[in-house]
């Protein structure tokens, strides 16, 4: 599962520059950090404090709270994505995704006998 910080994405759709952003933490945050967590390349990790500050003050600018589905986009691992024949999500264990592949009535089975 890969987990990506959605800040550029809502500042843009409200509006508010990173030197906005900037001036609204007036030194909480220092300037190369804030400019950092808001290119729209993202960023792969950040401080949870850091993140606190900075929602705080764009749930002020913007008069609501920020929810974390704004925040953070959560994609699935492809394997968890696509099924088996046996129709349950792939497992990514190779000998258990090979038995469901194989044996598309598995599952059945299994339920019949016990």
């Amino acid at each position: 599962m890969s987990v990506a910080l959605n800040l550029h994405q809502l500042m843009q759709a409200h509006n508010i520059s990173a030197y906005r952003l900037e001036r609204e933490l007036e030194g909480q945050v220092s300037r190369n950090t804030i400019y950092s967590v808001t290119r729209a390349e993202g960023i792969k990790r950040v401080d949870l404090a850091t993140l606190s500050k900075i929602v705080d003050v764009l749930s002020a600018v913007i008069g609501r709270p920020v929810t974390a589905s704004e925040l953070f986009t959560v994609t699935p691992e492809a394997h968890t994505l696509r099924r088996t024949a046996a129709g349950t999500h792939y497992t990514g264990d190779r000998e258990t995704d090979e038995v469901l592949n194989d044996f598309p009535d598995i599952l059945e089975r299994v339920r019949r006998h016990t």
